[in-house]
């Protein structure tokens, strides 16, 4: 005869495998596995047999809340990988689990229209959204994140907040290749609105100068010099050519406005397929834009702008100069450069901490810099997480690229979606609808369908009163 201290341990196995959600959720396997338990304990007495049936049907059969495991899940950064993280977890993790956001800006940004805001087409509500209707059940910290202790799990900004898991999604800041130079960059919806500002703020200047004196040489503060012929350089040419051109009321300008687009590489968007670079550079030879290539800008000094050449130097003279010749991550101590991650994204010391978006290396692999890839990766990290929790196998991140669209200025761009080459206005028409698919507010949703259709029908109006912009293609 078994005595109560044995039924005792057998009922704490059984709260054991309820407490199990696999086998819990498995009806047969419960059944079975209490079936086993009454066959063993038939002989048992008959006062202990009440006392152990009791306790089985109590833990079994009624709904008793049972104590469950809650976790503080900190994610490092608010991009497109950040967000998509937070927004995978609040939808598969139950409301017991805390999620932490730390990152300074009160707005989301959609980056990849930010080029359209320097350009003039769009504004603040149409491609930023505060993180608060975006994420409902997440605790927004606005603050930098300085410092993570993987041994003590706790991320040090303003203050110190403890992790149970850890996601690193803090982005990628502009890279000089050297010390800063004095050059205008494109990373937050501040600095699209601060190129804007200043293409419009030196065209009046223009305007005044030539007021007074209409045979002054005003030729720098209607150039624009744009460093890197990247995707993000070769849209901001196209929108600032068109914004020079087309949207800037000033009137008795008699000047030709000017564009030029220095690139290291001997063809634009090197790191995408031919096609892109071919098409792109001759859309920016037909609307003006200058290409110098096969050349780097060294320094920039006042209204002075210094390129290397392969053949001897090369000296500009420009009063905005934007800056999109690469980027490097934002870096997080203890570490100094990008986070190397494995295909499950995570640290390989630290299975609870992982890395994903710019800041990130998966293996020795060199993802594209898109929105596209963070996106995906954040996905798949709450994926993961939830995975963790429940102590089954991760997933492996595998980029295959939906496709890739590219706008040079208004109703044009270039793309391929699932191996087919597109062009144009069609071309531009998916691209702006797959934007807007892509936005996560009601709110903004309107908003960019009423901005769109409004820029799809106006007729662009000539402000600028140029004589014949000339088409220029250098090819150094």
């Amino acid at each position: 005869m078994l005595s109560a201290t044995v039924f005792d341990d057998t009922v704490e196995i059984i709260a054991a495998v309820h407490c199990d959600k696999r086998l819990r959720k498995s009806v047969a396997s419960l059944s079975i596995f209490f079936w086993k338990i009454v066959a063993a304990t038939s002989t048992l007495h008959q006062g202990s047999d009440d006392y152990f049936n009791a306790t089985v049907f109590d833990i079994i059969y009624l709904n008793h809340d049972q104590p469950k495991i809650s976790m503080r899940i900190v994610v490092v950064g608010g991009g497109f990988g950040g967000l998509f993280t937070l927004r995978e977890l609040e939808h598969r993790l139950g409301k017991e689990h805390e999620l932490i956001l730390i990152e300074p800006r009160d707005r989301f940004v959609f980056t990849p229209l930010l080029h359209e805001v320097a350009g003039g087409v769009l504004y603040q509500d149409a491609v930023t959204t505060p993180y608060d209707r975006l994420l409902h059940r997440t605790t927004h910290i606005r603050a930098f994140a300085k410092k993570i202790d993987f041994e003590k799990k706790i991320v040090y900004a303003d203050a110190k907040y403890p992790f149970d898991i850890v996601v690193l999604a803090q982005g990628a800041k502009t890279n000089f290749f050297g010390p800063p130079i004095d050059a205008l960059e494109l990373k937050s919806f501040e600095s699209a609105q601060l190129i804007r500002a200043t293409i419009e703020q030196n065209v009046q200047k223009a305007a005044a100068i030539l007021k007074k004196n209409p045979d002054m040489d005003v030729s720098s503060l209607l150039h624009v010099v744009i460093v890197g012929g990247g995707a993000t350089g070769v849209e901001v040419a196209g929108e600032c050519i068109d914004l020079l051109r087309f949207r800037i009321s000033v009137e008795q300008i008699d000047r030709e406005p000017i564009v030029t687009l220095v690139h290291s590489r001997n063809h634009l968007l090197h790191t995408f397929e031919n096609f892109f670079g071919t098409m792109v550079a001759k859309k920016l030879h037909d609307k003006g834009v200058t290409l110098v290539m096969n050349a780097k800008v060294t320094a920039v000094k006042d209204t002075i702008v210094d390129i290397k050449m392969v053949h001897g130097t090369q000296k500009l003279h420009s009063s905005c100069v934007i800056w999109s010749a690469g980027i490097e991550p934002n870096t997080i101590a203890p570490f100094d450069a990008h986070v190397r991650v494995g295909r499950t994204l995570q640290l390989s010391d630290h299975p609870f901490a992982f890395a994903i978006g710019d800041a990130a290396i998966v293996e020795k692999d060199r993802l594209p810099a898109l929105a596209q890839v963070a996106s995906l990766q954040g996905e798949l990290v709450a994926r993961n997480i939830v995975r963790f929790i429940d102590g089954e196998k991760l997933e492996k991140f595998s980029f295959k690229s939906r496709g890739m669209l590219i706008s040079v200025g208004q109703r044009y761009a270039v793309g391929k979606i699932g191996g087919i080459r597109m062009q144009g206005f069609v071309a531009w028409f998916i691209m702006r609808t797959v934007y807007l698919l892509k936005f996560k507010s009601l709110r903004q949703e309107v908003r960019m369908a009423y901005e769109y259709t409004i820029r799809l029908f106006a007729r662009q109006r000539r402000c600028l009163a140029v004589k014949a912009v000339k088409k220029r293609f250098l090819r150094k």
